[in-house]
């Protein structure tokens, strides 16, 4: 009885260490997996490089929630996905050596945007970068904030995206 009784305490032993280093394994590989991650996340930030001409760019967030924003007119939701602005909602503003552009747009909610243009010919184009990985099913509406060099005060046919 007593033989017995030693097998199972050392069988129980035995595959309880076994079961712990799986369990070790698991988490290791667990922490690796999410060290891999978080490093292509600092690489995209870091490979981001924003146009030196924009000397603010803000993201007011959620003016409208996704309750609200399912609420709004047809109309309205598509006037905020359009390339080109909406006098009621949106602002252009030529300064002295700079333009000033304040928009309503649809972001996606896990999104982490920076700002960034282009000028192809007479056009500027704005964009916003996710500098994340990954996004998410959440809409909300934001305001955007530009605020652009502009030392020849050029005028320019101004786009989103």
């Amino acid at each position: 009885m007593k033989k017995l009784i030693t097998i199972i305490f050392c069988s129980l032993i035995l595959f309880s260490c076994e079961k712990k280093k799986e369990v070790l394994e698991m988490q290791k590989i667990e922490v690796s997996e999410k060290a891999n991650d978080e490093n292509l996340e600092d690489s995209i930030i870091k490979n981001f490089k924003p146009n030196p001409n924009i000397t603010k760019f803000k993201i007011i967030g959620g003016i409208y929630s996704e309750e609200e924003i399912a609420k709004m007119e047809f109309k309205t939701q598509w006037n905020l996905n359009e390339k080109e602005f909406n006098s009621k909602t949106d602002t252009i503003k030529y300064l002295k050596d700079k333009i000033y552009i304040s928009y309503l747009t649809f972001n996606n909610g896990c999104a982490e945007n920076a700002g960034d243009y282009k000028i192809k010919g007479d056009s500027l184009i704005i964009n916003l970068v996710n500098l994340r990985d990954y996004v998410c099913t959440e809409r909300i509406c934001d305001r955007v904030i530009f605020e652009i060099k502009n030392p020849e005060n050029k005028k320019y046919k101004i786009a989103k995206w």
